[in-house]
């Protein structure tokens, strides 16, 4: 027996079987799951309405699928676990730092730091969130079907954020003793870098690379 046709420009209340007990969105039932495999005359595509059994069946290549999506995650999340860490400790220092200013002070003026508070928390839980939100962003489903916006991060506290963590880990090796440069060596060699000269080199290889690739006139 052959299937009917839905027109997808109809309400859902038009679908086959719609009002009837246990179709649809009537009553505690699931609602229909639709498959688009063909379009009608005017190229609009046709939608099927499957089944549970349809909707939850298995395809060859599911577990395939899943296996080398789980492969690339983990390599993300080994990314994370080090991109993670350098970011996570000096935002660490910084919160304890903060935290402890905004006590003393709290102290003092008979307040209580909830802002601060809350700051260290969230830090406290930023590297093991990471790992976390990768995987939610990955397999879990956006609540109520919408993906949400994802946040802004301005530009100015990207390279705030960078140039803490920079600091903060050529801090740690220089009094480790794995870093021999002073920070006046430092300062030194920066100032006194051809940043002029590398820019321009990179402009041009970029702009020999764009010249080389494109065929010569009348080559065609």
């Amino acid at each position: 027996m052959a299937r009917e046709r839905v027109d997808p420009f109809r309400s859902t209340g038009d679908l086959p079987g719609a009002g009837q007990p246990g179709a649809g969105h009537s009553g505690s039932a699931e609602p229909e799951t639709l498959r688009y495999r063909s379009v009608d005359r005017y190229g609009r595509p046709v939608p099927e309405v499957l089944g549970e059994a349809d909707a939850g069946r298995r395809r060859p290549l599911d577990g395939f699928q899943k296996a080398l999506t789980w492969a690339i995650l983990l390599l993300c999340l080994a990314v994370w676990a080090v991109v993670g860490f350098v970011l996570w400790l000096p935002l660490m220092l910084r919160s304890v730092l903060r935290f402890s200013f905004a006590l003393s002070q709290g102290m003092l003026q008979g307040a209580e730091p909830r802002a601060a508070g809350r700051i260290l928390r969230e830090t406290v839980e930023f590297y093991r969130r990471g790992f976390a939100v990768a995987i939610d962003a990955v397999f879990a489903e956006p609540e109520g079907g919408k993906t949400p916006p994802p946040p802004r991060l301005s530009t100015y506290r990207l390279l705030r954020e960078v140039v803490w963590a920079a600091l903060f880990w050529y801090l740690v090796l220089y009094l480790t003793g794995v870093v021999q440069a002073s920070p006046a060596e430092l300062v030194r060699a920066l100032v006194d870098f051809p940043w002029v000269e590398t820019a321009r080199s990179l402009v041009d290889a970029v702009t020999g690379l764009f010249t080389s690739a494109t065929p010569a006139e009348g080559s065609a």
